[in-house]
This record gives C-alpha cells, structure tokens and sequence, in this order.
C-alpha cells in the first residue's frame, strides 16, 4: 500500500491547527515533509508518527499547550482546555480570550494565553492583566 501525500492544508485539518502552524512545525523538524517547488507535501504515515508522539507527550505529561509553540486555532484550543469550540469562540467573541482572525471565519490564540487558562475557564492571570484592553 502507498503511503499518500498531503497538503499542509490537509494536515493543518487533520490536526486542528491553522496552516501556520503546520509550517511551524515543519520548520522547527517536527514533522518531516518535502518542499516541491513552493507547496510542501507529508506523507500520511509521518502525520500518524506525529500525532502518536503528540498523544503520548499529552498523556504523560498532563496538558499540552501547543505543539507547534505558536498559536493555536480554535479547534485545538478547545481540544487543550477540554470544552468545546462553541465555548472556545464564545471566549473570543465577549473579548475574554485574546485572539486573531485569520480570514474571514477563523482565529488563533497564542498557546501562552491558552495555557493561562484553568480547567474552569478562568484566567490564571491577574485581574489587571486580564481587564487591559488596546483601543479602549
């Protein structure tokens, strides 16, 4: 059986990232591809080898905040605080979790701003911090 190639747009939606991300990952090494001319191709078997090794971190080393160390999209997000992306872009939209729109319907989040977040949905961060706004 031949082992089919992906896009990064095929691997971003299998993972739950935006396609920033997949390049991120690909060019820090942790996940292999192969450049032909400027798209970037990875083998199905190598995102199955990255997503195995990302189950394994995350189950042994409790939450995971962010496997690409950038951002994360709303999908992988909700997958990180164990709600669900409804919960997620409701956070976005009352401006309590800061984010970016890629496009016309999708954000990211840093991971750090994910991470900052308890299982309740709570900030971790101090009330100063969290009530600042840009623009206001």
């Amino acid at each position: 059986m031949t082992d089919r190639l992906l896009s990064t747009l095929e691997v971003a939606g299998r993972l739950g990232m935006v396609r920033q991300s997949v390049y991120e990952l690909l060019a820090r090494g942790q996940l292999r591809g192969s450049k032909v001319g400027r798209c970037w191709t990875i083998r199905e078997s190598e995102v199955l080898r990255y997503m195995a090794a990302l189950s394994r971190r995350r189950s042994h080393g409790g939450r995971q905040a962010d496997p690409s160390g950038g951002y994360l999209g709303t999908r992988e997000a909700a997958a990180v605080l164990g709600v669900t992306q409804q919960w997620v872009d409701k956070l976005i939209q009352k401006g309590r979790l800061p984010a970016q729109r890629v496009g016309r319907f999708s954000w990211v989040i840093k991971a750090d701003d994910v991470a900052a977040w308890d299982v309740n949905g709570r900030s971790r961060e101090p009330p100063a911090r969290q009530a600042t706004r840009v623009g206001v």
